[in-house]
């Protein structure tokens, strides 16, 4: 009886760090890339294939190791044992089994992070907003991955869906391109800010959803925490400083006024 308690809370906690050191090594390498040249190179994405040890298993399913296909492979797909998705799911089956023994809290934290993480179907998706005709929609920048790559996207009369607001990450530059392409009468609007500042503050709208002319070169600008500027009138850039949090600022597509 101890014996099994012990081994569920071993792999629990196992298979929850496992998850957790994934994300963070997707999350660093795609912070690093908003800095750096839009030219590839296959640096950028091998080693976080070789650091989890999955050569073999990986190039079974796709020919090159890319934005699209590490972050699937590493964070989705159901047939690697080792994705983010497969070790929530793993994690909470532990769990599950020793319910009466863990707290009501720990429990409920695992079965709805294993729910949130799984329950996202961009084909239900796509298929909801050709049939009811949504013109409007909220969804983050991982979903919107996700929905313009699916192969079923084109099958699908999609010219209902008029704006796209998308915020709690930036938006990758490849993600933008392909969203551009298979929506394009989609005006996208980026929202910025953190929970405590209640909680947007400030948008990016469609105008500067592009990779050419005046307005391009934009997408990029929002999210990064560095050194605060000097903020005068004139200056495009907008700094918010919270209680709980060190201050941050972004690069704004427009002006500022003097308050």
């Amino acid at each position: 009886m101890l014996s099994r308690i012990a081994d569920s809370l071993f792999w629990l906690a196992r298979y929850m760090e496992r998850a957790e050191d994934t994300a963070r090594i997707l999350d660093v390498n795609y912070h690093m890339l908003l800095e750096q040249s839009a030219a590839p190179y296959r640096l950028r994405w091998d080693p976080l294939i070789i650091m989890a040890g999955e050569q073999e298993r990986f190039f079974q399913f796709y020919t090159e190791a890319n934005a699209q296909t590490v972050y699937e492979f590493l964070a989705f797909r159901s047939d690697n044992p080792n994705s983010i998705v497969q070790c929530i799911t793993k994690a909470r089956e532990n769990a599950r089994t020793i319910r009466d023994r863990i707290s009501r809290e720990m429990w409920e934290d695992i079965n709805g992070l294993y729910h949130s993480v799984t329950r996202f179907d961009p084909a239900e998706l796509i298929r909801a907003v050709a049939e009811h005709r949504i013109s409007h929609l909220l969804i983050v920048p991982t979903m919107i991955n996700m929905v313009v790559h699916h192969p079923d996207i084109e099958k699908f009369d999609m010219s209902c869906l008029q704006r796209l607001l998308y915020g709690a990450s930036p938006m990758p530059e490849a993600v933008m391109k392909r969203a551009l392409q298979v929506l394009p009468g989609v005006r996208f609007t980026q929202a910025y800010g953190q929970s405590e500042a209640s909680p947007v503050m400030t948008l990016m709208d469609h105008r500067y959803h592009c990779f050419e002319g005046p307005y391009a070169g934009k997408t990029r600008s929002a999210g990064g925490q560095r050194e605060k500027p000097p903020l005068r009138s004139g200056d495009h850039c907008i700094g918010v400083r919270t209680p709980s949090r060190s201050p941050r600022w972004m690069l704004s597509p427009m002006p500022i006024s003097s308050p």
